[in-house]
């Protein structure tokens, strides 16, 4: 028990100093996380826990729990960006532990704890751990009901499942339906392939649904009577139609998930063939789907996976709750060949170094150099960091290979995805998208000289940041037509007007005509007053 104790405090340690770094010192971006932001902002300067409001308008197309944590979180640390990313770095935490405990429960203590520390360093874990939306919540209360039905099995006792289905009920509270239906579909698949269907009694399925619905049902109600057809709107349109039609415009080929994966948990994707199947004590190959354990990361995985690939609607995040089951195959992977099979390490390696080495070579070899000129164009800067951090992760694991084994391998691939999270945190890309996507230097600007009957304009309708960052009393007005916000600033007074891109500012100011005067640039934006 102590050391179960001593491997998730150093869990918890590890992973507050390694997912916090630069956290309250980026500018929060829109329009995601300004956009949920802003809603837990108003939340506290109304009083209104039951609709959350977005530019005073009523937005619901989410449930409201993360919301209000995000609303509370803010009440102890300030509405500021430590209060905001507070929530997803804590339900980060709890997923590491999560992992870590089922982990072991499936393999070993080493299996876990090399599970959460992969995981921890997966790149679209590291980046949603400080991103203001409701992925990472949900992925914590998804894994959380798993879990706890998976400790209810193997430990036969009650308490698990009414916590998982207290995780199920806010699930349902975070983001609806989906929150409990696919990890119902992976516990049933589980169930299944280990024989254990008879153990539904124990598990009082009816009163565990009451337990999801006290929890879930009653804003549900709320919501419906505040605003009549709001169930039809959420649970058709918003869940249904989502998942059948392109009513969102979010449609993307069937294939988008697999590029997304492979890269949001590189480079331990270059593992991932080598996790589906082992030898047993005499040698025999074990495929994954003989493995109850393997069969159980690979359909949690497969389930999610297939599911959003089908849907009509897909974003990145999507797949966020299922890569937890990655990281606990890469774990078991890792603890198997703790002390042998280096031919894995050793392609790794190769690969990482010849891909660094290719990036750094652009200039020398044509076709190199022509896709790496279509890459700059892209991003806005050119890579050699990034090459060198590619070749360094080949390099020292191999090192580590060399003289230590497996064992320093793992750590070298950790110390340098360290190094490279910590780069981009503080001066790499994330600095350069923030910057580019907020504007919070221009509302600094702008409060300089605030007066309460100013009026302030913002280009782009999704620019929510103006209205986080701003006073209360600012009279924000988001106009998305450039005709409309030509006239507008034309008939106004004192006014500052935000544009979304500075190549607009000659035309704007020509249309405009009479004095104008710009404070300030902001990535692409500008900030011009009109006194």
């Amino acid at each position: 028990m102590k050391k179960h104790f001593y491997a998730i405090l150093s869990v918890l340690i590890l992973g507050m100093i390694f997912l916090s770094q630069g956290m309250s010192q980026l500018p929060l971006t829109d329009r995601d996380e300004t956009r949920y932001s802003i809603m837990a902002k108003t939340i506290l300067e109304t009083g209104d826990w039951v609709v959350t409001w977005l530019n005073h308008q009523p937005h619901l197309d989410k449930p409201p729990f993360f919301v209000w944590m995000v609303a509370l979180s803010m009440n102890v640390f300030g509405i500021n960006e430590l209060g905001a990313r507070m929530i997803p770095l804590l339900m980060a935490l709890g997923t590491l532990v999560l992992t870590y405990l089922v982990g072991c429960w499936l393999w070993n203590s080493r299996t876990g704890f090399l599970s959460a520390l992969i995981l921890m360093v997966f790149p679209e874990f590291y980046t949603l751990s400080r991103y203001v939306i409701t992925d990472m919540a949900l992925t914590f209360f998804m894994t959380g009901l798993i879990v706890c039905f998976l400790g209810g099995l193997k430990f036969r006792k009650q308490g698990f499942y009414w916590v998982g289905y207290v995780f199920g009920g806010l699930a349902m509270l975070t983001k609806g339906p989906v929150g409990i239906a696919l990890p119902g579909l992976i516990l049933i698949t589980y169930l299944w392939k280990t024989h254990q269907f008879s153990r539904w009694k124990e598990m009082k399925l009816g009163w565990g649904i009451l337990v999801v619905l006290i929890i879930s049902l009653p804003w549900y109600l709320l919501a419906e009577q505040r605003f009549p057809g709001y169930l039809y709107f959420f649970f058709i349109q918003e869940n249904l139609l989502r998942f059948l039609t392109k009513i969102h415009r979010r449609s993307e080929p069937i294939y988008f998930f697999i590029p997304i994966v492979f890269f949001g948990i590189f480079p331990w994707s270059l593992f991932l063939w080598r996790t589906l199947k082992t030898e047993d004590r005499e040698g025999k190959l074990i495929r994954w789907f003989q493995d109850d354990n393997k069969f159980l990361c690979v359909i949690w995985f497969l389930i999610g996976f297939i599911f959003f690939s089908l849907s009509k609607s897909k974003l990145p995040t999507y797949i966020l709750p299922y890569l937890v089951p990655l990281a606990l195959l890469l774990g078991g992977y890792w603890d198997e060949i703790w002390d042998k099979d280096r031919i894995a390490l050793k392609l790794f390696s190769g690969i990482l170094i010849l891909i660094g080495a290719g990036i750094l070579a652009a200039d020398f070899i044509e076709p190199i150099r022509i896709l790496m000129a279509k890459a700059i164009e892209t991003t806005g800067r050119p890579l050699w960091q990034e090459a060198v951090f590619l070749c360094l992760m080949g390099i020292i694991p191999y090192i580590g290979l060399w003289f230590r084994g497996n064992r320093w391998a793992f750590g070298g691939v950790m110390i340098v995805l360290v190094l490279v999270f910590t780069y981009i945190s503080h001066w790499g890309v994330l600095t350069d998208y923030t910057y580019y996507h907020s504007t919070r230097e221009l509302c600094r600007i702008i409060q300089k000289d605030f007066r309460p009957e100013d009026g302030i304009l913002v280009h782009s309708e999704n620019r929510w940041s103006a209205s986080f960052y701003l006073p209360a009393n600012a009279k924000v007005c988001y106009i998305n037509e450039w005709s409309d916000l030509v006239f507008t600033t034309i008939t106004s007074k004192r006014t500052y007007i935000l544009l979304s891109e500075k190549d607009h500012l000659p035309i704007f100011q020509q249309q405009v005509g009479g004095k104008t005067q710009v404070m300030g640039y902001e990535g692409r934006q500008v900030l011009v007053f009109k006194p």
